[in-house]
């Protein structure tokens, strides 16, 4: 799983997982943006640019049975969060038989 999260870095995010549930959120020590400090909205050749803003947020992802949730790991590189979850290694493969009707 990949997630773009601009602005931030490691130390601003937490991965925890609980059972199936992964969960990634934002640490609660992000400062308040300022009014000053907000990003400006500048035209620019017709495009508009507003700057990253960083935000508190937090989100959840169930994850399927078929993957090992206790050995999740996670990195970030130049803004991507990746986390890694391997597959069961006792899985089973099934061939499906398709039928011509």
């Amino acid at each position: 799983m990949v997630f773009a999260l601009a602005g931030y870095g490691p130390e601003d995010l937490s991965v925890q997982v609980c059972g199936s549930r992964v969960t990634i959120s934002s640490s609660n020590q992000l400062p308040p943006v300022e009014e000053e400090r907000k990003p400006k909205q500048v035209v620019s050749h017709g495009v508009v640019n507003r700057g990253i803003a960083r935000r508190n947020f937090k989100v959840s992802y169930f994850i399927s049975e078929e993957f090992e949730s206790d050995l999740i790991s996670a990195r970030m590189n130049k803004g991507l969060l990746t986390l890694i979850i391997p597959h069961k290694s006792n899985q089973e493969v099934k061939n499906i038989s398709i039928l011509n009707k």
